[in-house]
């Protein structure tokens, strides 16, 4: 139907697990993870209705952007989603939605996601023989795991830790909105804009080396010309037609 091999996913993504010593944790930061797996990470405030994320890879670094705006769990999937992308040697994505294709690509990301986030062995711990499954420890699983209740329910399903198929998915997913509270919907990442210091550094050279100027190098940082240019002449960096 997708043209996606679903265990060879699972497998890659245990694979990269290993890699990065995970284990079977839930992962606490996505940020820190996507950094570690070799990626430069910029988190920025692009809104709550704006794109989830972009990804793009050059010759000599790869790069994700994440929406500083959405809500947590979906920011940390999309985190995960583009490592997918990073895995399996995309070239560029740009996810507007990445629930909103039904592209290979896409639905191959969002599997990697999924089980990057949420390996099977570990829900399979937490669920044991718990069935049905009751909702209030769906929600304090997909918590524990930072993923959204929706999420779980799915993953759960897919890896047939459900007994019931359907029905018992359905089933979960009509309790969503008596446990779903507006508290939950409002997590975000306490810093809507990251920008790497690696990133930074090579920004910082690339001005000084008169390879870009000093309007280009706040556009870069995010930063407002001013206020670069004061910080610059703080560390003693600001080109002297720049004061």
């Amino acid at each position: 139907m997708s043209g996606v091999d679903f265990a060879e996913v699972e497998r890659h993504t245990d694979q990269v697990r290993i890699r990065l010593n995970l284990g079977n944790a839930p992962i606490p930061d996505i940020t820190s993870i996507l950094e570690d797996a070799g990626l430069v990470v910029l988190v920025r405030p692009l809104g709550e209705f704006g794109p989830d994320g972009l990804y793009v890879r050059r010759d000599q670094f790869s790069v994700a952007l994440l929406n500083g705006d959405k809500y947590l769990p979906r920011l940390r999937f999309t985190g995960a989603h583009e490592l997918g992308h990073h895995e399996y040697g995309a070239v560029s994505a740009l996810d507007e939605d990445i629930h909103g294709s039904a592209a290979p690509e896409e639905t191959r990301a969002n599997a990697f996601a999924a089980s990057f986030l949420m390996p099977r062995e570990a829900l399979a711990e937490r669920v044991g023989g718990r069935q049905p499954v009751p909702a209030e420890l769906v929600l304090d699983v997909a918590n524990e795991f930072g993923v959204s209740y929706e999420t779980l329910v799915y993953r759960l399903h897919n890896t047939r830790l459900l007994r019931g198929g359907a029905a018992a998915r359905n089933s979960l997913m009509a309790e969503r909105s008596f446990l779903f509270t507006a508290d939950l919907r409002q997590r975000r990442l306490e810093t809507r804009s990251i920008v790497p210091s690696d990133y930074v550094v090579r920004a910082v050279r690339a001005y000084r080396g008169d390879r870009i100027s000093l309007d280009r190098l706040a556009e870069l940082l995010y930063a407002d010309r001013e206020g670069m240019a004061t910080a610059l002449k703080e560390a003693g960096l600001l080109h002297p037609e720049d004061g």
